[in-house]
């Protein structure tokens, strides 16, 4: 699915689509730091290319909104394996990459929020204090499971709800009440 027309999208709406990942994941980020989960840097993904057209699904060189967050190391739990990266892609949700508390070149493993790619921060922060615990938690899932694609419009709005006040996108492309 393409945002817009490649050829016609502004630069400027690459910006907003950054800015509506940022929101996104500084909000999730907050909801962790909340639940006494120290978020170590937070990187939203940038542009493939200098182009400036916004791309959703595949082919089309542009931006498909994601992030990463990763986390201190957490203590005080059983467990030995410990949540120590979250990656968030906007038609996959979010997957976890856990570290071993002890033995860091045993590698790491993957787990991941089944459900919905955009999640409310508060079910993300859930499943981190739940994979900090027990990392085969029934809040995870250790293989992905591909998820319904969301319709251009309602991600926008799902990602709206994040940004800071007075911030106002102009995402192109088939909008509400629009073609």
């Amino acid at each position: 699915m393409t945002i817009g027309t490649p050829a016609s999208v502004p630069t400027a709406a690459v910006e907003d689509w950054v800015a509506l990942a940022a929101g996104y994941l500084n909000a999730v980020a907050n909801r962790l730091v909340q639940r006494g989960i120290f978020v170590r840097s937070l990187r939203v993904d940038e542009p493939a290319g200098s182009m400036g057209h916004a791309s959703i699904g595949h082919g089309s060189v542009g931006y498909a909104p994601g992030g990463s967050l990763t986390l201190d190391p957490m203590s005080g739990h059983q467990s030995p394996w410990t949540p120590a990266r979250l990656r968030w892609q906007h038609d996959e949700g979010w997957r976890a990459s856990l570290e071993h508390r002890t033995d860091p070149g045993r590698g790491s493993v993957r787990r991941y929020l089944p459900g919905h790619p955009v999640p409310c921060p508060v079910a993300v922060a859930q499943f981190v204090v739940a994979l900090n615990s027990d990392p085969d938690t029934v809040w995870a899932s250790s293989y992905f499971r591909p998820m319904e694609p969301l319709d251009l419009r309602y991600l926008e709005l799902e990602l709206r709800g994040y940004l800071p006040p007075g911030r106002t996108p102009v995402v192109p492309g088939p909008r509400l009440g629009g073609s």
